[in-house]
């Protein structure tokens, strides 16, 4: 491999890549025609898991980048595409058992709303008690996640060899997801 997409990691490059179609798929079931109890819970697992593994994995990238080039010893730091891939695995399971707490006490079904006009009817998504608990712990997560992304990109500002900083592109990317 040339040296530029070594250092740019594909792997974790697919995993981005991986999530933002995850992400792209959220919006198919939004649409009102395709309301069901599958795309009622679908709705949230396609966004929390597309955000983790897009996320995840670029700042684990950049997590790697800061432990080898920030190192003050003389001692040669190997970290492994496995062991970054760990961390993301890590990431992605905390917000798979958020996600299935959500799912299974949550209890979100679609539901038909009937209208005096039958042709007017409408499903939607709605939601049991502890729906909006679960959805603020996965929401606290994921700015936790986010955080810890302004904490990198700060750290990354310092890195010299400019080809690995990416603090740029993470702030440019964390302030569109805050837009």
């Amino acid at each position: 491999y040339h040296p530029v997409i070594r250092g740019s990691s594909p792997l974790f490059m697919m995993l981005i890549l991986f999530g933002s179609i995850i992400c792209f798929l959220t919006n198919f079931t939004w649409l009102p025609n395709l309301v069901t109890n599958a795309t009622c819970k679908l709705r949230f697992w396609f966004a929390g898991m597309g955000f983790i593994m897009m996320f995840g994995s670029l700042f684990a990238k950049s997590w790697r980048i800061l432990k080898l080039y920030s190192n003050d010893t003389v001692q040669v730091i190997v970290i492994k595409d496995s062991m970054v891939f760990l961390v993301v695995l890590g990431l992605a399971g905390v917000q798979c058992i958020l996600l299935i707490f959500w799912s299974v006490f949550g209890k979100s079904v679609a539901t038909k709303l009937v209208v005096y006009d039958q042709s007017k009817n409408n499903m939607f998504c709605s939601s049991g008690e502890l729906y909006d608990i679960f959805l603020w712990l996965i929401l606290a997560y994921d700015c936790l996640v986010m955080s810890y992304g302004v904490y990198l990109s700060i750290k990354l500002r310092k890195i010299t060899y400019k080809a690995y900083n990416e603090s740029k592109a993470i702030g440019f990317s964390m302030y569109n997801i805050i837009l």
